[in-house]
């Protein structure tokens, strides 16, 4: 059932979340899509732990972030 939720989830988001860290990384387009890239592995590792689908949209903006600034 993960698999499938990670996998809706990435199809609904993918795009709003690469927009985001690439506006974010000033365009960086590679920089942006590592980025993202990461934010759906640690939404991989935590699934389990999120109970609130309905708030996916924020915790994947603010994992973006964390990734952002890591980069």
């Amino acid at each position: 059932m993960a698999d499938s939720i990670i996998e809706l989830v990435y199809r609904t988001y993918y795009e709003t979340v690469f927009r985001y860290c690439r506006m974010r990384l000033n365009g960086d387009l590679h920089a942006a899509e590592d980025c993202t890239q990461e934010v759906f592995l640690v939404l991989q590792k935590k699934i389990h732990k999120l109970v609130d689908m309905e708030s996916i949209l924020p915790w994947l903006y603010a994992t973006a972030d964390r990734e952002i600034k890591r980069y």
